[in-house]
């Protein structure tokens, strides 16, 4: 019995166009004012991102230091009472939205229209290049329902760890790093004791936290889903990766579940390219699974 670990690669694999490229070239011709928004964000901890980016890439670019972010804009757009007009008890809100609003559309509205377009447009048949047996379970990274459109496989042996495209409200894309509960309670004691925070600091905290609700993973509390999931599956003899990347925001799946469980089963790894088999090499001998693991190049 196989449980498959699939990731991006394997919808790439298929000749599926949904690269962090392939949306972005989405968004430049449909909503470019997103792609000039996300290019200019200030005060974020990840690497620049590029057509060789992969989506891991890119939720690293979405890690907001929204302390710093917040205190910049409370630093510029505090209310003046000395000012001529309005003293501006609404700008640190309206400044906020200015900025990062913009990523409710970035990762939930114009994603979602992408990741559906893009979902019912792939039909051919030909791409259909793997045989799974009909014991095999899945824990996909994909949105896409390429698993059960393509191959046939039953729903009860897919999860789909971060949602579908037929479940729009369950689509998880961002980091972890951006956990909005504790950015709302940082934020709340480093500034409630301000005079004006109930006029003008408070509507700002209030739509920064939902911005960063747009953009946030909750991989803490998915590890719940995973363990009911594989909990109900007995006799696993062999997990195989297809086109997961295993170094990123998603290592916490591996090094809190996958490995824990699964330590003393067979591993394959399928890999892409030399940077796909210099991590997945790290990867076998930092949880010293070397000798029951191969890589297979596809």
């Amino acid at each position: 019995m196989k449980l498959y670990i699939v990731g991006n690669g394997f919808d790439l694999n298929h000749g599926r166009k949904t690269s962090y490229w392939d949306y972005r070239n989405y968004l430049s011709e449909k909503y470019p004012d997103l792609v000039y928004k996300f290019d200019m964000m200030e005060y974020t901890k990840g690497a620049e991102v590029d057509v060789n980016s992969r989506w891991s890439d890119l939720e690293n670019k979405l890690w907001l230091d929204y302390d710093s972010a917040f205190s910049e804009i409370t630093d510029n757009y505090y209310p003046d009472l000395d000012s001529e007009r309005t003293p501006g008890w609404d700008d640190i809100g309206i400044e906020v939205n200015n900025r990062y609003g913009f990523f409710k559309k970035f990762t939930r509205d114009c994603f979602y229209e992408w990741i559906c377009d893009e979902d019912q447009e792939f039909i051919d048949n030909n791409f259909k290049r793997h045989v799974f047996y009909s014991d095999s379970y899945f824990v996909t990274f994909n949105y896409t329902k390429t698993l059960e459109n393509l191959y046939s496989i039953p729903a009860d042996h897919i999860l789909h760890i971060h949602g579908a495209v037929d479940f729009p409200d369950s689509i998880q894309f961002g980091t972890p790093e951006n956990n909005p509960i504790i950015a709302q309670n940082d934020l709340e004691k480093q500034f409630r004791q301000d005079e004006f925070y109930g006029v003008a600091v408070e509507p700002g905290v209030s739509s920064l936290v939902s911005c960063m609700n747009h953009m946030y993973k909750d991989i803490a509390g998915n590890m719940g889903r995973l363990e009911t999931f594989v909990g109900s599956i007995c006799g696993i003899d062999e997990i195989i990766i297809m086109g997961h990347s295993f170094s990123g925001i998603d290592a916490p799946y591996y090094s809190q579940k996958f490995i824990p469980k699964f330590y003393n089963v067979n591993w394959t790894i399928y890999v892409h390219n030399d940077r796909d088999m210099n991590e997945a090499q790290q990867f076998a001998r930092y949880y010293n699974i070397c000798d029951r693991c191969k890589f297979i190049p596809w």
